[in-house]
């Protein structure tokens, strides 16, 4: 089972996605760039931490519009 949250800088959770169960392996995750209301996020930096299984990951990621 694989989950998304996406984080702004100061720490304020914008976005949750649950992908569901998926095969072990290298997947792309389509993010749409819009916070939990359907509002799109504005230009700058944000952190993305994805959890599969025991396993956290968390990464930087710039929007850019």
């Amino acid at each position: 089972r694989v989950n998304v949250e996406i984080f702004d800088v100061a720490g304020r959770r914008v976005r949750a996605m649950s992908v569901g169960q998926v095969a072990a392996g290298v997947r792309p995750i389509h993010f749409d760039g819009r916070d939990e209301d359907g509002t799109l996020l504005p230009s700058g930096l944000y952190f993305y931490r994805i959890q599969a299984g025991d396993a956290t990951v968390t990464r930087k990621m710039v929007i850019q519009r």
